[in-house]
């Protein structure tokens, strides 16, 4: 006598799925650099897996894979129309900031790997699909035959893009990770000299090689093009606390930011921009990443909403 296969109920199909979906959100996020488009994601792969679990229950038995491949095949659709807005995209692109310990966020299992400005902005200048083998094998784990199947790539091409993205990436060189205590000094002394314009201290602070990104998107005041050097970037931040002092009620939070010491800051509580810094071997500032673009900033109103 034959049965009928029993297919799990949607609330069994959703509890699995939420297993995985912050690294799902992880996967989504390193590939966009968008946590709007990284939610999109994530929702869309748990409606293609209830279906796929409607037809064909098996695909239970490996589902963390089996999401991983269409969050995967989603991401490099997605991509397909970000390299287009990308290419008109006004000034330096950064990827959305990751505030620590913000659930509203993306939540803290998915990001146990770097997600630092340096190796994202690096991710960036990779194609798609190396990008994408990459990220499913030496990050998420997925074996190069899953991941020729997620890419519609043979095997063999998959581990020349996974090798390439590799070697791109291990290029990149380390930084200095000051302890917590030290890197909140550091930070409020260099939003202290940067809002104030005092060159002298601003100078103490940075390297001599020092690079600001800044990415209004075209919508708010920021540098168009990185900013080189220790000197410019004083007479940067001098010339902007002169013709754009910040007016009326300020409010400051120190925190990390894509895992890098940081501060979020807010006028008004509205948030304005956000700070990250990475350090070189003597703690100097060799790189500032300051995100302005309001889209980017949206999902950090709740901080002043709450704490204000």
């Amino acid at each position: 006598m034959s049965t009928q296969p029993c297919v799990p109920h949607d609330e069994e199909v959703a509890a699995l799925f939420e297993r995985h979906r912050a690294s799902l959100m992880g996967l989504a996020y390193r590939m966009l650099g968008s946590l709007a488009e990284a939610q999109d994601v994530a929702q869309e792969t748990y409606l293609r897996f209830r279906h796929a679990v409607r037809q064909e229950d098996r695909v239970i038995e490996s589902a963390a894979a089996y999401l991983h491949k269409i969050a995967g095949r989603l991401c490099l659709d997605q991509l397909k129309s970000a390299r287009s807005r990308r290419e008109t995209y006004v000034g330096t692109w950064l990827p959305e900031p990751i505030v620590e310990d913000s659930a509203w966020q993306l939540p803290a299992a998915a990001r146990t790997a770097d997600i630092s400005f340096a190796l994202m902005m690096t991710m960036d200048l990779l194609t798609p699909p190396e990008r994408a083998a990459f990220l499913l094998h030496d990050v998420f784990e997925l074996p190069f035959s899953e991941v020729a199947e997620a890419i519609a790539q043979n095997e063999a091409a998959c581990r020349q893009l996974a090798a390439r993205a590799r070697r791109r990436l291990n290029a990149l060189p380390t930084h200095a990770k000051p302890a917590d205590d030290h890197a909140r000094a550091l930070v409020q002394t260099f939003l202290v000299a940067a809002g104030s314009g005092n060159v002298e201290a601003m100078r103490n602070l940075l390297a001599n090689e020092a690079i600001l990104y800044s990415d209004g998107g075209g919508k708010v005041l920021a540098a168009r093009k990185p900013v080189y050097g220790a000197d410019r970037i004083c007479r940067f931040y001098a010339g902007l606390s002169v013709k754009y002092p910040l007016r009326g009620h300020v409010q400051v939070r120190v925190l990390r930011i894509n895992g890098m010491p940081g501060a979020v800051v807010a006028v008004n509580n509205e948030v304005i921009q956000t700070f990250a810094l990475q350090f070189d071997a003597h703690e100097r500032i060799e790189a500032i990443y300051s995100t302005r673009n309001p889209e980017k900033l949206r999902g950090l109103a709740v901080m002043f909403e709450t704490h204000a």
